[in-house]
C-alpha cells in the first residue's frame, strides 16, 4: 500500500488521481500534521473513493498530552468517526516514554475507528519495547515509523528489525522516502507500505501534491512490487 499526505482537498484529489491507495489527511503539514477541520474532512470523504485515515493530533509540542487534550481528541475523534473516514493516525505516550493505551481508549472512545500508531513511535524511550505494547492491542492496526529519529533510510537497520517483529501489525514507513529510495526498501522490507508526503510535493513541505511526482511514485512502488 502507498499512502499519500493530504493538506487540501485539491492535494486529495490529486493524489487519488495519481493512484495511490490511501489519504492520511491533516493540516500544517510544516508542523507535522494537526486534525483538519470538519469542513475539509468532509469534503475529502464525499469527493474521493479511496480510504482516508485522519490525524488526531491537537497541537504540535509532543506526543504528551494533558486532559483537556484528550477531550479535544476525543471530539475530533466522534467526528472522524461519524464522517466515515476508514480510520484514524493517532500516537500518545504517557510520562514514560511509552504508548499510553488508557489514553487511546478514552479518545476512541465508542467509535469504531481503528488505528495506524503514528510516529510518536519514534519520540518512545524504547521503540521496540513499544512495538510489543502495540502488538497487544488489538485497536492498533498499524504503525507508521521512520526506525526513531532521522530518516527511513539513515535508520534501515532498526526497520529491518521492526519488521521481523512487527507481528500481525501493518508496517508504514516513512520520513525520507523518496524515488531513489523506493524501490531498495520496498524489496528489502517485505510487507512494508509506503507513507509520503515531501516527496509529492517537489522536496518543499508548503507546495501542493504535485500530479507528475505523485503518479511517477505510485509507478516506482507498483514495479517495485513486481521485482523490477
Amino acid at each position: 500500500m502507498i499512502e499519500m499526505i493530504a493538506a487540501s482537498i485539491e492535494d486529495a484529489l490529486t493524489i487519488e488521481r495519481a493512484g495511490a491507495d490511501r489519504i492520511d489527511l491533516r493540516t500544517a503539514f510544516s508542523e507535522g500534521g494537526l486534525t483538519p477541520s470538519y469542513g475539509l474532512i468532509e469534503q475529502v470523504v464525499r469527493n474521493v473513493s479511496i480510504p482516508v485515515h485522519v490525524i488526531i493530533k491537537p497541537h504540535s509540542r509532543g506526543y504528551v498530552y494533558s486532559q483537556r487534550d484528550l477531550d479535544v481528541m476525543k471530539g475530533d475523534a466522534w467526528m472522524i468517526s461519524e464522517l466515515g473516514c476508514s480510520g484514524a493516525s493517532i500516537g500518545i505516550l504517557d510520562q514514560e516514554g511509552m504508548p499510553d493505551i488508557e489514553a487511546i481508549d478514552y479518545v476512541l472512545g465508542n467509535t469504531n475507528l481503528k488505528f495506524t500508531f503514528n510516529r510518536a513511535i519514534d519520540r518512545s524511550t524504547d521503540l521496540m519495547e513499544s512495538l510489543e505494547v502495540l502488538k497487544r492491542y488489538d485497536r492498533c492496526q498499524e504503525i507508521l515509523t521512520s526506525g526513531g529519529p532521522g530518516s527511513a533510510f539513515e535508520n534501515f537497520r532498526t526497520l529491518k528489525e521492526i519488521s521481523d517483529r512487527k507481528g500481525r501489525l501493518g508496517l508504514f514507513i516513512g520520513s525520507g522516502v523518496e524515488y531513489h529510495n523506493i524501490q531498495f526498501l520496498t524489496k528489502s522490507l517485505k510487507g512494508c507500505h509506503l507513507h509520503m508526503g515531501t516527496a509529492i510535493r517537489k522536496g518543499e513541505r508548503l507546495n501542493p501534491v504535485d500530479l507528475d511526482d505523485a503518479r511517477e511514485l505510485v509507478e516506482k512502488y507498483r514495479l517495485a512490487l513486481l521485482g523490477q
